[in-house]
C-alpha cells in the first residue's frame, strides 16, 4: 500500500509582531520568524505513520511518502520525517514565488501523486500564508478521486482505511475508504508528529530528499492581495457565583 502526505512549512506567524501586520504583504520577508511544518499537516503526517503501523500489524507492507511543493526544504524538517519513519521526502521545487497560489499548488502535488499513485492520500485542510482550505479539494479534483473533509481521525482496520469526520450538526461520521482518496485532515486529536529520538536521526544520516521540477510553476501570483488583518485571540476567565448568570451568558452567546 501506496500513502502520500501533503505537507507545508510554514512562519510561525504566532512570532509575527502585531505591528509588522500593517505593511504586510505576499512579498513581506519573514525570515525573522521560525520555520515550522503546518500545524494540520503535522497531524496528516501523524496520522499516516500510525496508518502504516496498522498495515504492518496486519501483516501488510505500506510505504509513506511525505510529499512538499516549497523553494526548500531544509534538512531539520526532512530528517524529522525520515526519523518518524516515513520511506520518501520529497520536494517539488518551487522557480518561482507561489506561496499564495493554491491553484498552482495544487496541480504540482497532483501531478506527482498521479506518478506515484498511491491508496490514500492526506493533506491538512489548510495551510498559511492563505489559509483557502481549497488545495485537497483542487488536487482531488485534479485526480478524479473522492474527496473527504473535515476529518479528525483515520486508521486501517479489516483491511481497509477509514476516516472519522465532524459533521456540521455536531455528529461523527466514519467513512469507509475502499478505493483511493484524498483526505483533509483538521483539528484532531492527536497534537502533532511524534518525537523521535537521537539515536533514530543519527540513522537518517545519508538519506536525502528526491527532487523534482514544477511542471506548473507559476512566477508571478496571479492575484493581488486586498488586505491582512492580525486578529487577536483572548480567553477571559470568569468565576460564576449564581446559575442565573451562567444561564445569561449562554442565551448571548446562542444570539451571537
Amino acid at each position: 500500500m501506496k500513502i502520500v502526505v501533503c505537507f507545508k512549512v510554514v512562519p510561525d506567524f504566532e512570532q509575527v509582531l502585531k505591528s509588522d501586520w500593517e505593511n504586510f504583504s505576499s512579498e513581506s520577508d519573514l525570515n525573522c520568524a521560525k520555520r515550522i511544518i503546518n500545524c494540520f499537516d503535522e497531524t496528516a503526517l501523524e496520522l499516516a505513520l500510525r496508518i502504516k503501523d496498522d498495515v504492518e500489524k496486519d501483516g501488510g507492507f505500506a510505504e509513506c511518502t511525505a510529499l512538499t511543493f516549497a523553494g526548500e526544504l531544509k534538512n531539520v524538517f526532512s530528517s524529522a520525517l525520515f526519523a518518524a519513519g516515513f520511506d520518501r521526502v520529497e520536494l517539488i521545487k518551487d522557480e518561482g514565488t507561489c506561496a499564495f497560489n493554491s491553484l498552482s499548488a495544487a496541480k504540482n502535488l497532483a501531478g506527482r501523486i498521479k506518478e506515484i499513485s498511491p491508496d490514500l492520500v492526506l493533506t491538512g485542510k489548510q495551510a498559511g500564508y492563505a489559509d483557502g482550505g481549497v488545495v485537497p479539494f483542487y488536487i482531488a479534483e485534479r485526480l478524479k478521486l473522492r474527496a473527504i473533509g473535515e476529518a479528525f481521525d483515520a486508521g486501517f482496520a479489516e483491511g481497509v482505511f477509514f476516516a472519522d469526520i465532524r459533521e456540521p450538526t455536531g455528529g461523527i461520521r466514519r467513512c469507509r475508504i475502499d478505493e483511493p482518496a484524498v483526505v483533509s485532515v483538521g483539528t484532531g486529536q492527536i497534537a502533532g508528529l511524534r518525537i523521535t529520538t537521537l539515536k533514530k536521526r543519527l540513522a537518517t544520516v545519508g538519506k536525502n530528499i528526491d527532487i523534482f521540477s514544477g511542471a506548473t510553476a507559476c512566477k508571478t501570483n496571479s492575484f493581488s492581495e486586498i488586505k491582512f488583518e492580525y486578529k487577536e485571540n483572548r480567553r477571559e476567565c470568569k468565576m460564576l457565583s449564581e446559575i442565573s448568570e451562567f444561564t445569561e451568558i449562554l442565551k448571548g452567546s446562542i444570539k451571537r
